[in-house]
């Protein structure tokens, strides 16, 4: 997500949702936790400051995998999707649909 943001000159802010797909709830939260340290962000993600916190009414507005479930081989597209559709439902413009490893 990171990459996806600074190469396109977005902030948290400039999406509508956020589809994190979670193997565990404890992923998801520390995904969470990790933009908003900025010790991390500077080292792990070469950003300058933190990326900041994602507003929860943006974040896996129907409940994710945990809730949706998450067939296997076929979770990514499972996360597009989804996100497409939840952007047609509320009228939103941009979302991120990302796996669960590196960091978001």
């Amino acid at each position: 997500s990171t990459p996806v943001l600074t190469r396109h000159g977005l902030s948290l802010d400039d999406l509508d949702l956020w589809e994190i797909n979670e193997a565990f709830a404890a992923q998801v939260l520390d995904c969470l936790a990790a933009w908003q340290d900025k010790a991390f962000c500077k080292d792990r993600l070469g950003l300058d400051s933190a990326l900041g916190a994602i507003k929860r009414d943006k974040l896996n507005i129907d409940g994710g995998a945990i809730s949706l479930g998450h067939p296997v081989g076929a979770g990514g597209t499972r996360i597009v999707l989804h996100a497409l559709n939840a952007l047609k439902r509320t009228g939103g413009k941009r979302a991120i649909a990302t796996e669960c490893i590196g960091g978001g």
